[in-house]
């Protein structure tokens, strides 16, 4: 059903929804009365356009939304297609709107009769005044999504922000004051995320020296042909203390069993519903990893069942929704990732909304319940179109510190 939808009908929607949008564009054109030869030199233009994107997305469905990883195909058919694509979607809404509103104005004007004048005297000059003003509006309404989701595509592929966070936490030990915790979360190895962006993160979370590097899973995205991708691109990456993960829902998605193989084969201890135990300047601290919330087995008891809760814990699960039962049994932090900061969202008067608020209240950043904290890192990559907007991949570089000093 599913490769239904998205290789025949999916495609027949898009082939009708661009002849739509390539009348109407011709048609505002027209409207314009601009003199002849510009007119058809627009037309012409626009033309090339709608059968440049329409040829993008044939040669995308021949391959299958797959480049094999060629730069050349993703720069030049895939990411335009994709920006055009949704700024469609966006622009045919103002025409629909637009053309709404004409229709009931003139059917308004009908009904109040105020035109009462059968034969009204127009002002040509001040015709053309307000067909030039309508129409510079309208440019700059069609304008706005292409140029904001060109900007998404190109931020989505922006280097990783280095973010610099102080957790204080309850009785921390003297010698953990200061340890160094590099999260990394949501890579979503796929036909846009490469080994190459894979090595690039590992060298910038490298830079950082990090005591311990924890991975809070989504290594891959949907296919399996993409792991050897993900464990080569991290097969460098190091911590004075070790290397721990653990499962998303896309690693299931995908194969899960094999994610887990080619991680641990690089060193990277992926912990599902257990924990590891770490010595450091004396002092005792648990890594625990808890299964998928979403489509995996979850099991708190498990995974804290070899853990002092008198000492530090630090707990990964991917989805920061299971928070609250985690804080239930009193762990000291909580790292997840999963909703990748929203991914497109708007930023107003200092807050930051997006479609994830609607489901989480765990967007990005640091939360607290009790003594329990939670930080959600916002991802290396996406999922669906490869666009983000006031949410910037991120690796999170925190510092733990004690809270009674």
């Amino acid at each position: 059903m599913f490769h239904l939808i998205l290789f025949v009908i999916f495609p027949f929607a898009l082939l009708g929804l661009q002849w739509v949008l390539y009348s109407k564009s011709v048609k505002f054109i027209q409207e314009l009365e601009l003199e002849v030869d510009i007119e058809k030199n627009l037309i012409y233009f626009i033309r090339a356009v709608f059968i440049y994107f329409l040829a993008a997305a044939l040669a995308t469905l021949i391959l299958r939304f797959d480049s094999g990883g060629s730069a050349i195909y993703k720069y030049t058919i895939f990411y335009p297609l994709i920006v055009w694509v949704i700024s469609s979607f966006v622009i045919s809404l103002f025409f629909i709107f637009r053309d709404s509103v004409l229709v009931l104005t003139k059917t308004f004007s009908r009904i109040i009769n105020i035109q009462k004048d059968p034969t009204p005297k127009v002002d040509l000059v001040e015709r053309r005044k307000f067909l030039k003003a309508g129409s510079l509006t309208s440019f700059g309404i069609v304008a706005l999504p292409l140029t904001t989701f060109s900007y998404a595509a190109i931020a989505a592929k922006s280097e990783p922000m280095i973010e610099h966070v102080n957790i204080k936490l309850n009785s921390l030990p003297d010698s953990l004051n200061g340890l160094r915790i590099v999260q990394i979360s949501d890579i979503h190895t796929n036909q846009f995320i490469g080994q190459k962006d894979v090595e690039r993160v590992t060298e910038l979370v490298n830079r950082e020296e990090p005591d311990i590097v924890l991975i809070t899973g989504d290594f891959v995205s949907n296919s399996p042909k993409y792991i050897p991708n993900c464990a080569a691109g991290l097969r460098n990456i190091s911590a004075k203390y070790g290397l721990f993960g653990c499962l998303g829902n896309h690693d299931y998605y995908t194969n899960a069993a094999e994610v887990r193989n080619q991680m641990e084969g690089i060193g990277i201890n992926l912990l599902v519903n257990s924990s590891e135990k770490l010595e450091i300047n004396g002092a005792l601290l648990s890594i625990a990893g808890i299964d998928d919330l979403w489509v995996g087995k979850p099991d708190y008891d498990a995974a804290l069942r070899d853990t002092d809760l008198s000492s530090l814990v630090i707990l990964m699960s991917h989805n920061p929704d299971a928070f609250p039962s985690i804080a239930r049994h009193n762990v000291s932090l909580t790292l997840s990732g999963h909703t990748h900061g929203g991914q497109i969202g708007l930023r107003l008067l200092g807050n930051h909304y997006s479609f994830v608020n609607l489901v989480t209240p765990y967007v990005m950043g640091e939360f607290s319940m009790g003594k329990s904290k939670l930080y959600v890192n916002r991802g290396i990559g996406t999922v669906g179109p490869p666009l983000r907007l006031n949410s910037p991949p991120e690796i999170s570089v925190i510092t733990l510190s004690n809270r009674d000093n």
